[in-house]
């Protein structure tokens, strides 16, 4: 176990690798600046092994994107970063957790979130990521790998199909996790709850929650998809491709407390009353602004 000034170091020398400026904001917090065609800056902090990184360009949620649009394009937006929504600011941005286990680790994951948060500056804009992200050259992982990674951590996983596994979260209420390799990398995720034709106050709510609760978990991302008039709602955490077995556990245990803290609550957002006194108690109106 690394006490937390190595693992500050390391963030440090892995941000300044990453980074065109760096400045300390307080105790295990920067600003920073990147290049990536354009200056780009965000906030990095650091807490319990942790860095978050956070896009500093916030939006009003109203005014750029329906909280369902940014719930659906979570579940395509790369670099393990997510929409988020402030609960108090109601501001939109972006932000992604990176374990800290070395720095050169960290340093790929800093970069491979960077491209994550341009790829989601234009999405805001245009609602399309063009498969870009893995045009950047992430390496592969064979199933093999996966399952021995799998198998390096405290999880009981099983086996669906090449590159594709299961675990049970420690979560009684919910089906297991699946984990795979996605042109994104590694994803882990659990479906909550699906339902077909939910009313439009109901997926507002859903979606006003979830990517409310995307600002405060740890690694993970509300998600949800659409398909033959059925809407899933879960969460997910998308991890770099070859990642660490420590990262996968730690997804996991993630996965476990978004389902401990919020899946009684998605289901129970499926009720119209509760939805409208969610909405109401939120200040978001019920419109039919989602983007089609």
């Amino acid at each position: 176990m690394k006490l937390a000034n190595e693992t500050a170091a390391m963030a440090v020398r892995a941000l300044e690798k990453a980074t065109a400026e760096l400045k300390a904001d307080g105790p295990w917090r920067w600003q920073c600046v990147a290049q990536n065609g354009a200056p780009l800056a965000f906030t990095a902090s650091l807490e319990e092994g942790f860095l978050r990184l956070s896009s500093t360009s916030e939006t009003n949620g109203s005014s750029v994107r329906a909280p369902m649009d940014l719930l659906l394009g979570n579940s395509s937006l790369p670099g393990g970063v997510r929409f988020a929504l402030d609960p108090a600011g109601r501001g939109i941005h972006m932000r992604t957790d990176i374990t800290v286990l070395d720095e050169e680790s960290v340093r790929h994951r800093i970069n491979w979130a960077l491209r994550g948060f341009c790829a989601g500056f234009r999405w805001l804009k245009s609602r399309d990521l063009n498969g870009e992200e893995e045009a950047q050259g992430t390496p592969n992982v064979e199933c093999a790998a996966l399952g021995d990674l799998l198998r390096e951590t405290s999880w009981t996983c099983v086996e669906r199909g090449p590159n594709d596994f299961s675990a049970a979260l420690d979560c009684d209420s919910v089906p297991a996790a699946r984990i795979r390799l996605a042109d994104q990398g590694v994803l882990c995720d659990v479906e909550i709850a699906r339902r077909a034709n939910p009313a439009i106050h109901c997926r507002q709510a859903l979606a006003v929650f979830l990517v409310t609760a995307s600002d405060a978990l740890r690694l993970v991302r509300g998600c949800a998809a659409e398909a033959d008039g059925q809407l899933s709602v879960g969460f997910q955490v998308c991890l770099a491709a070859a990642p660490a077995s420590e990262e996968i556990a730690h997804a996991l245990a993630a996965l476990s407390v978004a389902c401990q803290s919020c899946g009684r609550e998605v289901n129970v957002l499926f009720d119209g009353a509760v939805a409208r006194s969610y909405l109401a108690a939120r200040e978001f109106e019920t419109t039919n602004h989602e983007t089609q």
